[in-house]
């Protein structure tokens, strides 16, 4: 299995490696043209890859289109480590992350992962429906969450509706995690669960970062603990809620 999560978090860290690597010669950028290097080097990605990946949901795995998909998201997963390592060896490392093309590039990122998981679901039902009922939910819980991760996609990408967008995700995760965990299933089923959730922590410090830029008593411990206060609640929600859908599952 290529997506585990150690193989995973190990493209990030080496992403990471890399950019405090190359973050001496690239401290000759100024902090918006790395933001817009950043977000264009993501939409070229998300072009090759997600088309290939919808491809192999329509008409069946295929091996170039597996190729494709598999590569632009090991080099996204790098991308995603790398720009957090330029940014930590900078000597305003707030600066850059809290550079507005950051944000829009990490949110189309996600954005585009969970429209494809709706859409793969929708195109699973057998699979999908006999997970769900093995797990203890109804067959509309499914349906439920197919419409919102598709509808979410959308939902967050608008600024209005951004930040419920990333709080119902969040919890969607933890959901899929508490069920794999309450299945015994081996933690690589929760793989893309936990990588997802780690994107959506940083999209929530970037985004933290870009409400508190004129705040000269800014702090990384606040901006962490007030992240991880929420990834807390999100996670009671979803533990609470999956027990409560189970239990009421006809």
């Amino acid at each position: 299995m290529l997506y585990t999560v150690q193989f995973t978090l190990a493209i990030m860290v080496a992403g990471f490696l890399l950019g405090c690597a190359l973050s001496k010669p690239a401290v000759q950028l100024a902090s918006p043209r790395l933001a817009h290097w950043y977000y264009r080097s993501v939409i070229v990605l998300l072009i090759l890859g997600y088309p290939a990946a919808v491809a192999n949901i329509l008409f069946g795995q295929h091996r170039l289109l597996t190729t494709v998909s598999v590569v632009s998201g090991i080099a996204g997963s790098l991308l995603f480590g790398g720009i957090w390592g330029i940014s930590v060896r900078r000597e305003r490392p707030r600066e850059l992350l809290a550079q507005p093309a950051i944000l829009d590039a990490l949110r189309m990122s996600v954005a585009f992962t969970f429209a494809i998981a709706g859409i793969g679901k929708a195109f699973n039902m057998t699979f999908m429906t006999e997970f769900f009922t093995q797990s203890g939910y109804s067959v509309t819980f499914l349906n439920f969450i197919m419409i919102g991760e598709v509808m979410g996609a959308v939902a967050f990408l608008l600024p209005w509706s951004f930040l419920p967008a990333l709080a119902a995700f969040s919890i969607d995760m933890f959901g899929a995690i508490a069920t794999h965990v309450h299945n015994h299933d081996p933690i690589n089923d929760s793989a893309g669960a936990i990588i997802l959730l780690v994107r959506l922590a940083a999209i929530g410090v970037v985004w933290h970062l870009q409400s508190e830029a004129t705040n000269i008593r800014f702090g990384w411990g606040r901006t962490i603990a007030r992240v991880a206060s929420a990834g807390a609640l999100c996670a009671c929600v979803a533990i609470i809620g999956s027990s409560v859908l189970r239990h009421h599952a006809p």
